[in-house]
């Protein structure tokens, strides 16, 4: 069974200072098959905001997450639920991070 990949997302920057405008994008296929392992790939322009953030991704019932590369940050799936939590960003202004997902 053939079926887009649906994503919730959400990513929450929080900066003492103030807050910025902040664009994510990702390099995700349109769709994907069972037993297919994706790599899901999401590119963060965020400024100069370097304190605390979150990303968080609500996967389908059945899908499984691993860590790809979290530049620095501590990856958790928990009831279909990609969090990666940075206690400090990295330092560029935009960066990359991954992980897989198997369908």
């Amino acid at each position: 069974m053939r079926k887009q990949i649906l994503f919730v997302l959400a990513l929450f920057l929080t900066s003492f200072a103030f807050a910025q405008a902040v664009k994510i994008t990702h390099n995700l296929p349109a769709s994907a098959s069972p037993g297919q392992t994706i790599n899901a790939e999401f590119t963060v322009t965020k400024g100069n905001i370097g304190a605390f953030a979150k990303f968080q991704c609500d996967l389908p019932s059945g899908f499984e997450a691993q860590n790809g590369d979290s530049k620095s940050g501590n990856f958790t799936f928990e009831n279909n639920r990609v969090k990666i939590v940075w206690v400090s960003l990295p330092g560029e202004a935009t960066f990359s991070f991954s992980f897989k997902i198997t369908i």
